[in-house]
């Protein structure tokens, strides 16, 4: 168990580190905020545990429906590609950046938002 979350945190440590790196370069390009690694470290971290312990425990599978209500990796790619689209939509729309919920001064930034989380 601890090899396993030693070895996760080898491949996902430079990941989000050299997407740290493209974000501070950006960001200063362009003049926008930095994001702190940890958020990048966790962001790229939780999700890789989250894919490995469903895996783990045999509750993912990748190939065909299991019996039991558990999805397999189609179903799920097709249950996250709506949510990856507007998520895409509002990285387009809006930047990347977070902004509130305000209906009245970015009403479709404020829709897209709300949608994303509501999927």
């Amino acid at each position: 168990m601890r090899q396993t979350f030693l070895l996760l945190l080898f491949i996902t440590l430079p990941i989000s580190v050299v997407l740290w790196f493209v974000n501070a370069f950006v960001s200063s390009t362009i003049g926008g905020s930095v994001i702190e690694p940890s958020r990048w470290l966790s962001a790229t971290l939780l999700p890789v545990i989250v894919a490995w312990w469903g895996l783990r425990k045999k509750s993912l599978s990748f190939s065909g429906a299991v019996c039991g209500g558990e999805r397999n990796w189609v179903q799920v790619m097709c249950n996250g590609g709506v949510a990856s689209l507007i998520a895409w939509f509002y990285i387009v729309d809006c930047g990347c950046g977070e902004n509130p919920v305000d209906l009245i001064y970015s009403y479709r930034c404020s829709w897209l938002s709300v949608a994303v989380l509501g999927l």
